[in-house]
């Protein structure tokens, strides 16, 4: 890029770091549903995929119509349906994967500059692959869905009578196929994102890696997961064995709490399993990158602080080392449905959180202050209180027909959430009309 001429420097400058809308991942990058649907990332609409590995393979969809006119948005500074979870998450103070990627990927910008008039690029340039092999998953989180994880056909059986969905969802119908729209990819990828269904349960995953080290590009590819954290084997397989040769690996543990109340939530979880785990990584594989990913929200709103200094205090992370993630959907389970009593409250046990982890950890926790903060911005930015009955129907039904009770594990958020007749009897709900994807 050093031959430039400054118009050419400009536009770069300014659609990379001042504009609101450009992001390079759409010339760098693909997300794989286990549906077959296919996103330029992870966040986008899960509405508005740009193509379906079922009808078209993935060379094809890389200049489908949609995504053509998705680059063509971005280069002429427009906002797109499928990007408002970053819009939103900018506004709210966080650092959205736009942001992040067009700092970390600004070097693909000569794919940029190749694109045709139409919004189309010349060649396949997926740097960044991020795949979901599979719905298959040993968990049945509250917020998920049978479209994510093989395990909720039980309960979705017991809430509507009916699965709406075939019980093992893959990419595409012939899986060598599949497999021959990867082997495209990886002479150039640099990095993979695996996520699931729980991906380290995953045989299409242990293949990929096993290709790149057979191939000797496992120094050029770094890997990311977000894992639910219940294994670190599969098969009598090692996969910190696998790890060794890589440029860098990664994961983001996807706990929503400790103990019950991370049990109550990501069900099937075995809590003592997670701390086993983690120490077990820390004695053996201390140089992998590990971080908290907990999601917020309409639950444990007030327990991840807790959460947060109970790992510190363990020696599990660094004081940095979480991610909170905004859960969008269902709306029903956001954090912004809760009333503003209950949001006041975690926005204040968020700042006395972030002044007690500075006064043991020093000034350099800036970082923690700042995610806590935005968390809470997150939560006010939007008043989705008349969801609330949803909220309410979803918790009981679910608590019937797993025989939980939520005011047992989250007696707080409880009192703010359901009147006091529900506080003192048995859970209970008949199935909810109707429900979105995860």
């Amino acid at each position: 890029m050093s031959n430039e001429n400054p118009a050419a420097q400009e536009r770069r400058r300014r659609l990379l770091e001042d504009s609101r809308v450009f992001c390079i991942l759409p010339w760098a990058s693909v997300n794989i549903q286990p549906t077959g649907k296919v996103f330029p990332c992870c966040v986008a609409d899960r509405h508005r995929p740009v193509g379906l590995l079922n009808d078209s393979p993935l060379a094809e969809i890389w200049n489908s119509e949609e995504f053509k006119r998705l680059r063509r948005n971005m280069l002429e500074d427009r906002e797109s349906p499928e990007c408002v979870r970053c819009y939103e998450l900018e506004r709210a103070g966080f650092q959205s994967i736009r942001q992040e990627n067009n700092e970390t990927m600004r070097r693909h910008w000569p794919v940029v500059e190749q694109t045709g008039p139409d919004g189309s690029v010349p060649h396949l340039n997926v740097a960044y692959l991020d795949v979901r092999f599979s719905n298959v998953c040993n968990f049945r989180c509250r917020y998920c869905c049978s479209e994510l994880s093989t395990g909720w056909r039980e309960d979705e059986l017991k809430l509507y009578g009916r699965n709406r969905l075939p019980a093992v969802l893959k990419p595409t119908e012939d899986p060598e196929r599949f497999w021959r729209d990867l082997e495209a990819i990886l002479p150039r990828v640099e990095m993979i994102y695996f996520s699931g269904g729980e991906p380290l349960i995953a045989p299409e995953h242990y293949r990929v890696l096993q290709a790149l080290i057979a191939n000797k590009r496992a120094p050029d590819v770094s890997l990311l997961y977000s894992t639910n954290f219940s294994t670190l084997s599969f098969a009598k397989t090692d996969v910190t064995e696998l790890w060794k040769g890589f440029k860098k690996v990664h994961l983001a543990a996807s706990l929503d709490g400790m103990g019950p109340q991370g049990e109550y939530i990501r069900k099937n979880q075995d809590w003592g399993e997670v701390l086993r785990l983690r120490r077990l990584m820390l004695e053996k594989c201390p140089e992998v990158g590990f971080n908290l990913a907990p999601t917020l929200t309409a639950m444990n709103a007030l327990h991840l602080p807790d959460f947060h200094w109970d790992w510190l205090e363990r020696g599990f992370i660094g004081v940095d080392d979480i991610y909170i993630n905004m859960l969008v959907e269902p709306e029903g389970y956001s954090a912004q449905v809760l009333p503003d009593s209950l949001k006041r409250q975690a926005a204040e046990k968020y700042g006395k959180h972030a002044e007690r982890v500075r006064a043991k950890y020093g000034p350099g926790t800036g970082r923690v202050a700042a995610h806590f903060k935005a968390a809470a911005n997150f939560m006010a930015a939007r008043d989705k209180s008349e969801l609330l009955p949803d909220l309410r129907h979803r918790i009981a039904s679910l608590d019937a027909v797993r025989n939980e009770r939520f005011a047992d594990v989250f007696p707080e958020m409880a009192a703010g959430i359901f009147p006091e007749s529900y506080r003192k009897n048995s859970s209970g709900g008949s199935a909810p009309r109707r429900r979105t994807s995860s």
